[in-house]
């Protein structure tokens, strides 16, 4: 007579770190330090069974929409949708469902993965997402009980980057021009350099490698070269910009995906052609009546009377401290141009003889002294250039974000298939790239809310750093349509994820640095499985599954519910009288493993246990 005890962990282990290979709980091998002999004419039975046992957790069109919102949290009291720079995102946990009576079902570790995957791609902002600066982003994991295992809801996670992971040596190596007749180039690493050998008037470029960072990122480009006179003169570009792509005509309409379609010079604007003017932010030169050359700022502004971004100056001889003037070019030794992102503010300083002055900082209490706010659209922001011919620029600094995954304009082709396919990078990027005038629906009311417009005086506070060092806004979800987070239609996840009775999750359950936690306020709800069977894979017996019409290794039968009419959690089985088959065995049978898996009624192994799983099993000489 024997008695065996198995686990799929160590029996005095309760925190169980691995749950896979061997150790699996639905599917586990023990190997016996030495050989036990089972003498002839035994067999064997299942004496009892002790698993945590989880349902599954099923998906279908009215529980699958979330939206991610990443900015300032708004009340009914004092913030509306419109006096914010951002907009909820929408996500489906899954993209399994092609049709609307289509269901799928996860276990909870699956939903975890498949919920994270999908916010991961919704959660846009460069901060927000995996690269170098990031290597967490969003995390979601089931919170189980210590002693037990007991599913007990989600915990989800999102992690920001902070200004110190800013790394000044991620500096586009590509750089993009504006228009097909004009020829991109590689970034001179060794020097830093970019130039215009001469063959165009004015070469504009984008660097397309690498966002920059927006908490404090900085992008500094040396105009020395400028201290020619002859370059001095011409026409010179230094700033940032939303993706662009290329132009396929030069002058007229531009194609949509150049430049935003809303942008003015896209419509035969006077300059005729989006991918050379648009700038969301510029510093450029500019000749005076009197022969002299200035340096003047520019930004992409909305036109509430034309619906229209143009380009228009932004004076910063209001807010010069002690020089009420534009900076002549001519008389000052301009050696850098230096523009930095700090949350939704912007700033441009200069470097003349050595010293810095700050041109625009972003922090001024007044809205006519501030460039406009980085907003949604503006996410990613990429370092443009328009140099003159026979021209050295030098990129000295640019604080990149190096994404993982990134593609420049989110849009690559797939080589299996030769079709373009998605990348989630850039917000603004892929939202044009699926077409539908859903540029015109969610990307241009953005532009056009009131801190980004012609003409504004209303007081707008930018967002900058909170004290963790990041931006100092909230990382939101919407479960549930919402009234103030526009538009969330059909989001419906609430229930799925364990927040019932909260459509809007705001208040995080806790907060460790640059990283926040949501946990669920119940356990979500689940459906049983049903039965599930113990196969012995290496034993000697017979069984039979009549329902696959082929023969079997099954060697016991777990009821729905277990002994004290649980059905999930943690589950005791004891029979009330066992079933012992006959391992067949004339001689002895030599046991060095044996190999116990908990399988579904169509054998296949069960995807809803989890933590300790223990299987006893008694062996007897045989009764017959």
């Amino acid at each position: 007579m024997s008695y065996l005890i198995t686990s799929n962990t160590a029996l005095t282990n309760v925190q169980f770190p691995t749950q896979e290979g061997m150790n699996n709980p639905s599917s586990y091998i023990n190997q016996l330090q030495e050989t036990h002999e089972i003498p002839p004419n035994s067999e064997i039975a299942v004496s009892s069974i002790k698993v945590s046992k989880d349902g599954l957790i099923s998906l279908n069109r009215n529980n699958n929409k979330i939206y991610t919102y990443y900015g300032e949290q708004l009340s009914v009291v004092n913030k509306s949708q419109s006096q914010v720079t951002s907009a909820p995102i929408q996500a489906y946990i899954t993209e399994d469902l092609t049709s609307p009576q289509q269901q799928v079902s996860y276990n909870v570790d699956e939903l975890a993965k498949v919920t994270e995957s999908s916010l991961r791609r919704s959660v846009f902002h460069p901060m927000l997402q995996i690269s170098n600066m990031n290597s967490k982003s969003v995390e979601v994991t089931p919170k189980r009980n210590a002693s037990d295992t007991g599913f007990e809801g989600y915990e989800i996670c999102v992690t920001s980057a902070t200004n110190a992971q800013n790394d000044d040596t991620k500096i586009s190596a590509n750089w993009q021009p504006a228009t097909l007749a004009q020829d991109g180039q590689g970034y001179e690493s060794a020097t830093g350099e970019l130039d215009n050998p001469g063959s165009d008037p004015v070469l504009t470029l984008i660097g397309t490698d690498y966002p920059l960072s927006a908490v404090g990122g900085e992008y500094n480009t040396n105009i020395e070269d400028l201290a020619n006179e002859s370059l001095l003169d011409a026409d010179w570009r230094v700033g940032l910009s939303r993706c662009t792509r290329f132009k396929t005509v030069t002058g007229g309409t531009a194609p949509v995906q150049e430049s935003p379609s809303w942008f003015e010079d896209n419509n035969g604007g006077a300059l005729g052609g989006g991918g050379e003017t648009f700038f969301d932010y510029v510093a450029q030169s500019e000749i005076t009546g009197a022969g002299k050359t200035i340096l003047k700022l520019y930004q992409a502004l909305y036109d509430n009377a034309t619906e229209e971004l143009k380009m228009v100056e932004f004076d910063y001889r209001q807010s010069r401290t002690g020089a009420n003037e534009y900076i002549d070019m001519n008389a000052s030794d301009v050696d850098n141009i230096i523009w930095t992102i700090t949350g939704e503010q912007v700033k441009c300083q200069i470097i003349s003889d050595g010293t810095t002055e700050t041109l625009v900082s972003g922090q001024n209490a007044s809205a006519t002294l501030n460039l406009k706010p980085v907003n949604q659209n503006m996410w990613c922001l990429f370092p443009k250039i328009a140099i003159p011919g026979n021209a050295v620029f030098e990129v000295e600094k640019f604080d990149g974000v190096d994404i993982t995954g990134w593609k420049y304009g989110s849009q690559q082709v797939n080589n299996a298939t030769g079709r373009a396919e998605q990348v989630s990078c850039d917000w603004y990027a892929q939202t044009i790239n699926l077409g539908g005038n859903r540029d015109t629906f969610f990307c241009k009311p953005i532009d056009a809310r009131y801190m980004n417009v012609i003409g504004n005086t209303t007081a707008y506070t930018q967002v900058g750093l909170a004290g963790t060092n990041t931006i100092n806004y909230k990382s939101i979800f919407i479960l549930a349509e919402s009234t103030l987070y526009k538009p969330t239609r059909f989001a419906s996840t609430g229930r799925l994820l364990g927040f019932p009775n909260r459509s809007v999750l705001t208040a995080p359950t806790t907060q460790s640095g640059a990283t926040i936690c949501y946990v669920s306020d119940t356990v979500p709800q689940m459906i049983s499985t049903g039965s599930l069977f113990v196969r012995l894979k290496n034993m000697t017996f017979s069984s039979f599954n009549m329902s696959k019409g082929s023969s079997s290794k099954i060697i016991y039968h777990l009821p729905r519910f277990d002994n004290g009419g649980s059905e999930f959690g943690a589950l005791f089985f004891e029979p009330n009288e066992r079933m012992y088959l006959k391992l067949n065995n004339v001689q002895p049978l030599m046991l060095n493993d044996i190999a116990v898996e908990l399988v579904e009624p169509d054998e296949r192994i069960a995807k809803n246990l989890t933590g300790k799983t223990i299987v006893c099993f008694h062996i007897r000489e045989s009764k017959v």
